[in-house]
């Protein structure tokens, strides 16, 4: 048993290897961010839900988009997951009578109640439109985009 085992981590070896040099990338990005964001104790006090000189809450956007290398970031108990952060995102940029465009094909199965719902509170329910092109041999349909784009678009969804 203990022959098995060393010989599926001798083979493996360099999988492992290639595992821990991205952890180490990875790691020396964050580190840096904290770094460079200057975070100390006073960044992790308690305050108190208004966010006003909320001093932690601002550079702890700025740690993670720095190690995650976007143009910034926010970070916030309030945003339970990918879906509802893109709902939020969805909400406050769309009004009735604008079109939320996918041009990558039909968006994931969470987020579908959200843009088409019935009965549910979500964007169609607020009035706004929805359009969706499908990718062509995994690629933008480029002519089927332009055939549908018009002034009702607002916001463009491109998933991956």
């Amino acid at each position: 048993n203990n022959v098995f085992i060393k010989d599926c981590e001798n083979k493996l070896k360099d999988k492992f290897e290639i595992a821990e040099e991205i952890a180490y990338f990875n790691q020396k990005k964050v580190l840096n961010a904290f770094s460079e964001c200057r975070i100390a104790l006073r960044h992790f006090n308690g305050t108190t839900g208004y966010g006003y000189d909320d001093e932690g809450r601002d550079c702890l956007g700025k740690l993670y988009a720095m190690a995650f290398g976007a143009e910034s970031g926010i970070v916030s108990p309030h945003l339970l997951s990918g879906t509802h952060a893109l709902t939020v995102a969805l909400f406050g940029l769309l009004r009735p009578a604008d079109t939320l465009f996918c041009i990558s094909g039909m968006p994931y199965d969470t987020l579908r109640g959200v843009i088409f719902g019935e009965n549910n509170g979500s964007l169609k329910d607020f009035g706004v439109n929805f359009e969706c092109v499908d990718l062509k041999d995994g690629k933008f349909d480029f002519d089927a985009i332009s055939a549908k784009f018009n002034d009702k678009v607002k916001v463009v969804y491109i998933q991956r």
